[in-house]
C-alpha cells in the first residue's frame, strides 16, 4: 500500500491541501508522535467519503472542549478493541455536555465516543497526520473497505481503534 499524506495538524496548524482531492471511498489512517517522540498509529477508518471525515476529525481536534465538560466527572471507560495495545479513555456520558458544549452540539449525532477520542488524543500525541490507506476501485465496496481497515489496524496496532 502506497500511503500519502492527506492532511497533518499539530499545535493549532492545519495542512490539508490534499484533502480536498479525497472525496471518495477508502480507508485512512491517523499517525502521530507520542511523548517519546514515536510514530505510533491511533485510528484507522473506512468511508463512503475520507474528505468529509478526515475535516470532522480535524474539526475536533482543532477545537478545545469547553470548560464545563472539562470539568464533568460523568464518564465511563472507553471499550478496548484489543487489551495489549488498545488506550483506554473517559467518554462523556453527561446529558448535559450535549447541549451546553460548542464542540459537542455538532453534527457528530452527539457521539460522545467520537469526540472523546480526539479530545484524549490532543492530550496525549502531537504531530498528526491522516494517510490514505486505500483508495482502489474496490474500496466502492463496503466489504472490501472493512476488510481492509481490520487488517490495516490489526496490523499496525491502531490505539483508538474500535473496529
Amino acid at each position: 500500500m502506497n500511503e500519502e499524506v492527506i492532511a497533518e495538524y499539530h499545535i493549532k496548524e492545519m495542512k490539508k491541501e490534499n484533502l480536498e482531492k479525497y472525496k471518495k471511498a477508502g480507508v485512512w489512517a491517523l499517525w502521530a508522535e507520542n511523548k517519546q517522540g514515536k510514530r505510533v498509529c491511533l485510528e484507522v477508518g473506512q468511508t463512503t467519503n475520507i474528505y468529509k471525515e478526515i475535516n470532522s476529525a480535524l474539526y475536533i481536534l482543532s477545537n478545545e472542549d469547553d470548560l464545563k465538560c472539562k470539568q464533568c466527572t460523568e464518564t465511563y471507560d472507553s471499550r478496548q478493541r484489543c487489551k495489549e495495545y488498545s488506550v483506554k479513555f473517559n467518554i462523556h456520558k453527561c446529558k448535559s455536555c450535549e447541549y451546553v458544549s460548542n464542540l459537542r452540539i455538532k453534527s457528530w449525532k452527539r457521539n460522545p465516543r467520537y469526540i472523546d477520542k480526539y479530545q484524549d488524543m490532543i492530550l496525549n500525541y502531537q504531530k498528526f497526520e491522516f494517510v490514505s490507506v486505500d483508495i482502489s476501485p474496490e474500496m466502492e465496496n463496503k466489504t472490501s473497505r472493512c476488510e481492509t481497515e481490520k487488517k490495516y489496524a490489526q496490523t499496525k496496532q491502531a490505539l483508538y481503534w474500535c473496529g
